[in-house]
């Protein structure tokens, strides 16, 4: 029999072990859509992490309070544009101890505009447990490829894009100062500790 958890789908086979015991979640964004299997993937609750929501924890962030009633998706302007961005969801993904969420690039989606958090009736700070979220994945080596690829032009030359010759004849033009300095120096210092 299927039971409805908000919008994840969950259902649990028996077996004769208790180590088999599996549960099926779907990922569909959609509050009304009929869910068949070809929506559903396996999720073994061996290979489920009971940490993650402890690793997430140690950052500040209390997710346990949270009863999935749906107000931080429908406050949440990312999700408007984008349905793979739900922080229900995400939450749901985290107290089940899913690890896949951290390998999910629409977790670095959040805005961090707020809006979910006061809007919450259980007081979860969201935009705290993304970052939370992000965190742990960059300590476990995930981040999408462009952010690294950022992180890696920071490091070695100092800022994300240089002031041109262009950037400075402007900032005359508006009797600003010329912007010399190169930062190289100061951020190989920041990130050598």
């Amino acid at each position: 029999m299927w039971t409805e958890m908000n919008l994840f789908q969950v259902k649990r086979l028996k077996s004769s072990t208790p180590s088999e015991d599996h549960i099926f979640i779907s990922d569909w964004e959609y509050y009304y859509r009929p869910l068949t299997c070809d929506h559903m993937r396996e999720i073994n609750f061996c290979d489920l992490d009971k940490t993650l929501k402890e690793k997430v924890k140690q950052y500040g962030c209390d997710i346990e309070c949270c009863y999935q009633c749906g107000t931080c998706t429908a406050s949440c302007p990312v999700f408007e544009v984008n349905p793979e961005y739900n922080p229900r969801k995400i939450i749901k993904m985290l107290l089940l101890g899913m690890e896949d969420v951290l390998t999910e690039d629409f977790v670095w989606l959040c805005a961090c505009c707020y809006a979910c958090q006061e809007r919450c009736p259980q007081g979860v700070l969201i935009p705290q447990v993304m970052k939370a979220i992000k965190n742990v994945a960059s300590s476990k080596g995930y981040a999408p490829e462009g952010l690294l690829q950022q992180y890696n032009k920071v490091k070695t030359e100092g800022v994300l894009y240089k002031v041109s010759s262009y950037d400075n004849r402007k900032r005359k033009r508006l009797g600003l100062q010329e912007i010399e300095e190169d930062y190289q120096d100061h951020v190989k210092n920041i990130f050598e500790g």
